[in-house]
């Protein structure tokens, strides 16, 4: 099943993570005895049996893995036909289990998946994590236990996108030099890895791992990044605190990052830490007037407000002592650079865009002094705030009703790059002058960041504030729009805490509109909130808004929607599905709840489920690319030819930029035995996708059989190994082909290796006899020709 390692195998550490299902398998298969399941080898002792316990050892190809008990109902006697019978249930519960750690494992390379990796890092932190509750990273002792999350990355040097990166053979180059967990593919050419602690010499191991394999891959572009967790974290006030998939997120975010600046050395194989960029890659990447510059540092690297950073004039000499032009002191930060002031320079020597930044030190006592070179003109009648939980406390406490409002001058950073700095302030000024004119009974008035408005109103209504929110949009479309963002209080959704918050969300959602629109916080808010949660990854986070959103409307059929398919991908299939039902109890005709219905039944590995489901959607949507991809999947690996060739020939029609739909097609036409629609649909594939190794090799295999066209075939079938060179199936079509092309050496280097990649057919075997004899050496032969026989009695000597 897996083309570059092992197929996985159980392991004590799979029993515990995968217990409970275990059990459920054990109590289905045999029910009446309440199961319990003990992992851990020999060392750690059997259970002792009772009158009322039977234990039974879990073991799995010839791996001790622990126990499994059942206790027996009161006064009764297990059976001696059931007792002979438990070691088989147990054999198929396992088998069971090991099947369902094969579904998280990569279909392409054997490791596993991102999703599965995901869920490891996120369990790995929350077993390291304090038990008292989260509290911020920075101030865990320092006997904190910790972990590095490792990123390695590998890619053909010449830019070739057609050669596709031998990623298992990556991790085993690593797994040589140190002990990993959970070896994951989480992009293409890029693999991620679990380290327990902070290991010493980390750099050094890695270019020593990564040199190893560029031994064997000359071709082949490396560079490895980590981050530490917590150390990595303690600069980040927002992660620190988050809970531990919000963390394992932010983790992963800092190494990516690192992982971006190592590519960016001239070294074929290089090693950042995320601790490096702070110190080594800063840059100078534009001069400003007003002695200010913006350099390639942003949040993401840990840049902040207040940090100083010494100016490195180029060096004369390779290693000569560095010569430092001045400082900068950074007052604004932006995801992936930040705006600094000159606070001393060299007269002798001009800071250019170029220069190299050292990290120095922390300034935050002036923090103030150069965040005023950024503000606007000291006309500007409102007073900044320092962060939300300000805006709140200057609220008095009070059980009467609450409105807030956010005003947001739309187009920002275009106003500012066409009319610069001076104009910019003017025309915020004239908005926030005119907000406050509409808003007169405002009790509260501030700036909220660089172009937002903050106001409150206690005791204020929605019928009070909506109307003139709407106006004032209307007004200032012509002069500068803006968008408005309102929250109420009290409602189901908030709370005093998360006002600022929702005034956000509520802006974000008017921003979603177009400009110049204003949006009160509600159920469409939460529903964004969580999509965008959704689609960076950070699925309880999610979960949590989508949950928040149907506390004000529980019949909103888009919020059950996406809170089904959250859980969905959380693994908790039984809450999904219960969400699309309650969808279709209200809607019985909607498409995406039987659609999403039928992905979370093939999630949850129930197949025929999922394929009456998904014929269903495809019914109410016959043109829906998706529905009918995955119903023609599904149909094809259930063997249900009758339905997967009428959905996947209707798909292929609908996209010709998916390669996928026309590999599957291929697959069917092949087993409906239309060998020439086969050989279309793999044309299509190979044509959309040139590095389609699989589409490849079949597409060789066709035009040996149709065509009997050896030249074209070899060259498919060299493709195919040169992009998966580990894949035995396209190494025996390739050996066998040069075999009947006359190229005996070639033919059997090939064979040889596909054996050594996992092969168990009994053609390679037989072929290798056949070889044997062709190259002189009879006593060979009959030793290949007895491996074949033995697989199958038809492969008998010519």
């Amino acid at each position: 099943m897996f083309k570059n390692r092992r197929e996985p195998r159980l392991t004590p550490a799979d029993i515990r993570s995968f217990g409970n299902q275990l059990e459920k398998d054990m109590a289905a298969l045999l029910p009446g005895l309440g199961w319990r399941v003990s992992a851990g080898g020999p060392e750690h002792g059997q259970p002792e049996p009772d009158e009322a316990v039977v234990v039974f050892p879990l073991e799995h190809r010839g791996r001790p893995l622990g126990w499994i008990s059942g206790a027996l109902p009161h006064g009764s006697l297990l059976p001696p036909e059931v007792r002979q019978l438990l070691p088989g249930l147990i054999t198929l519960a396992l088998d069971k289990l090991r099947l369902r750690k094969a579904r998280l494992t990569d279909r392409e390379t054997g490791l596993f998946s991102r999703d599965y990796f995901n869920g490891a890092l996120v369990r790995a932190i929350r077993k390291l994590s304090p038990s008292q509750g989260p509290k911020a990273l920075s101030m865990y002792g320092g006997d904190q236990a910790s972990l590095t999350l490792l990123l390695l990355e590998a890619r053909p040097a010449d830019g070739r996108a057609d050669l596709s990166p031998d990623l298992a053979g990556l991790a085993a180059a690593v797994e040589r030099v140190m002990a990993i967990r959970r070896p994951a593919r989480v992009a293409t050419c890029r693999i991620a890895l679990i380290l327990q602690g902070a290991p010493s010499g980390l750099r050094r191991k890695m270019e020593e791992a990564l040199g190893a394999y560029r031994a064997n891959h000359p071709r082949s572009r490396l560079a490895a990044a980590w981050a530490v967790w917590p150390d990595s974290l303690k600069n980040d006030s927002e992660a620190a605190r988050a809970a531990p998939p919000e963390q394992a997120a932010a983790l992963f975010e800092k190494a990516t990052t690192a992982l971006f600046y190592a590519r960016q050395g001239h070294s074929p194989v290089a090693a950042v830490a995320f601790e490096d960029l702070m110190k080594h890659y800063g840059q100078v990447a534009q001069v400003l007037p007003l002695d200010r510059v913006v350099i390639n540092l942003g949040r993401a690297t840990g840049a902040a407000g207040g940090q100083v950073f010494l100016v490195e004039a180029p060096r004369v000499k390779p290693g000569a002592e560095p010569v430092y032009k001045g400082e900068i002191t950074i007052f604004e930060t932006d995801d992936s650079y930040s705006i600094g002031h000159i606070t001393a320079s060299c007269s002798s020597s001009r800071i250019v865009a170029g220069d190299r930044l050292s990290f120095s030190r922390l300034k935050r006592e002036d923090e103030s002094e150069f965040a005023a070179a950024w503000r606007p003109s000291s006309t500007c009648f409102l007073e900044a705030l320092a962060d939300p939980e300000e805006f709140i406390a200057r609220l008095e406490p009070s059980d009467k009703p609450l409105a807030l409002a956010l005003i947001r001058l739309d187009g920002y950073d275009k106003t500012l790059s066409l009319l610069g700095r001076e104009e910019l302030d003017k025309r915020l000024n004239y908005i926030f002058e005119k907000s406050a004119a509409a808003f007169p009974k405002a009790s509260v008035m501030a700036r909220w960041g660089t172009h937002t408005m903050a106001l409150a109103w206690p005791g204020a209504s929605q019928s009070d504030i909506k109307p003139p929110a709407l106006r004032l949009c209307e007004e200032m479309r012509e002069a500068g729009p803006v968008s408005l963002g309102l929250v109420f209080s009290p409602n189901p959704a908030s709370t005093p805490a998360t006002l600022p918050d929702d005034a956000v969300k509520a802006l974000n959602e008017a921003s979603f509109s177009g400009h110049g629109q204003a949006a009160v916080f509600g159920p469409l808010s939460l529903n964004i909130s969580g999509d965008h949660l959704f689609e960076g990854g950070d699925y309880s986070g999610a979960l949590e808004e989508y949950e928040r959103g149907l506390k004000l409307a529980p019949d909103h059929l888009n919020l059950l929607n996406s809170l089904g398919v959250c859980h969905g991908r959380l693994g908790n299939f039984t809450r999904a599905l219960a969400a699309f039902d309650e969808i279709l109890t209200r809607d019985p005709v909607n498409m995406m709840a039987h659609y999403n219905r039928g992905y979370t039944y093939l999630l949850a590995g129930r197949m025929t489920e999922a394929e009456e489901t998904l014929s269903r959607a495809a019914e109410l949507a016959p043109d829906n690319f998706e529905t009918l991809f995955h119903l023609g999947k599904t149909a094809l690996e259930l063997g249900h030819l009758d339905r997967a060739l009428p959905a996947l020939t209707r798909a292929a029609g609908l996209s010709d930029s998916r390669p996928a739909v026309f590999r599957l097609l291929g697959e069917a036409k092949l087993l409906a035995h239309d060998n020439h629609g086969a050989l279309a649909a793999f044309k299509k594939a190979v044509k959309a996708a040139p590095n389609d190794a699989y589409a490849l090799s079949s597409l060789g295999a066709l035009f040996v059989d149709l065509a009997g066209d050896f030249e074209v075939a070899r060259s498919l079938f060299q493709k195919s190994v040169e992009i998966d060179p580990t894949n035995s199936l396209y190494r025996q079509r390739l050996g066998r082909l040069l075999f009947n092309m006359g190229d005996f050496s070639e033919s059997e280097r090939h064979l040889k290796m596909a054996l050594e990649y996992g092969s168990r057919a009994p053609e390679v075997h037989y072929q290798l006899g056949r070889l044997a004899e062709e190259l002189g050496r009879p006593d060979e032969a009959p030793r290949h020709f007895r491996a074949a026989l033995k697989q199958d009695p038809a492969f008998a000597p010519a």
